[in-house]
């Protein structure tokens, strides 16, 4: 039997690794997806990405499970944005998401805190690009038996919600 779990974490070292290792003990996986390109796991180029992805990635070889890389290339930031804007937005998100942890933000009634559809900083079309891709990559790479752990940003937690159907949110209680 395939069980699919899903946990949503914060970028920018928001995200304990130690309280988020719990969590993967908890669930015991015997895959791990994490958000990061495959690519760049073949390749071990993994300074770019966050930490919790990062410590994710090494926690799963440390044990011995399959690990997948499942995330996309696509930028979905709109060109016109500079790295002063990006700087400036990153505050602000920072700023409102301040009051809450990063299990705070798996939990279905504050995922409209952490919209990724911004139109202020998201193309929109290239997030959907970026999401559905995602997505292809991890139905790609799924085992077909037992607990299948997919790690992304809080920010992507209601795609996977809608089109990952059977899908378990942990965090969500």
């Amino acid at each position: 039997m395939r069980k699919i779990f899903i946990i949503g974490t914060l970028h920018l070292g928001l995200t304990p690794n130690e309280e988020l290792e719990k969590y993967i003990a908890r669930i015991n996986p015997d895959q791990i997806f994490v958000e990061i390109t495959r690519e760049d796991i073949d390749d071990k180029k993994l300074k770019d990405y966050p930490p919790e992805m990062v410590f994710v990635h090494g926690w799963a070889i440390k044990n011995g499970l399959k690990l997948n890389g499942f995330d996309s290339n696509v930028d979905m930031i709109k060109e016109e944005i500079n790295e002063e804007d990006k700087e400036r937005l990153f505050k602000e998100q920072e700023e409102i998401i301040k009051e809450y942890n990063w299990k705070d933000l798996n939990k279905l009634k504050n995922q409209e805190i952490i919209d990724l559809t911004d139109e202020k900083f998201v193309d929109i079309n290239k997030l959907n690009k970026r999401q559905s891709e995602m997505l292809d990559n991890i139905n790609k790479s799924m085992i077909g038996e037992g607990n299948i752990l997919i790690i992304t940003g809080c920010g992507h937690l209601e795609f996977f919600r809608k089109n990952l159907k059977s899908a378990l949110f942990p965090l969500d209680n």
